[in-house]
């Protein structure tokens, strides 16, 4: 879900320049002990998301508290539910001013990246 979704990223991002920021960080899959506590010395920290825009969307400029400076987008497969620390990281960017997803399909996740820069996915 989340290869095919970059690739809708790279193929939108002409309709869509702010998409160009977009990232996963490499924060999941399994490691070794020595590779993970490696990784966590640089600053792997779990629980961020999958997909990461920091791209302003400035949609009420007259009420500061839902103008929007990034968007967050954690990917779930099936039945699987976000961790506590998932679900604490998106609460912490909602609260600074990030409009965070959970979403458990393609179609969901691009849905939510049109309707956050105002476009038809």
């Amino acid at each position: 879900m989340q290869r095919a979704l970059f690739q809708w990223i790279t193929l939108a991002t002409p309709r869509i320049p702010q998409l160009a920021l977009a990232f996963h960080p490499a924060n999941g899959g399994k490691r070794d002990a020595r590779e993970a506590a490696r990784l966590k010395g640089l600053g792997v920290r779990p629980g961020v998301p999958d997909v990461m825009i920091p791209a302003h969307r400035g949609w009420h400029i007259m009420d500061p508290k839902l103008q929007r400076i990034g968007l967050a987008i954690e990917l779930k497969a099936g039945k699987n539910q976000p961790t506590p620390e998932q679900l604490q990281w998106l609460g912490r960017l909602s609260d600074m001013g990030w409009a965070t997803y959970v979403c458990y399909s393609f179609d969901d996740a691009r849905q939510a990246i049109a309707d956050y820069f105002g476009v038809r996915p």
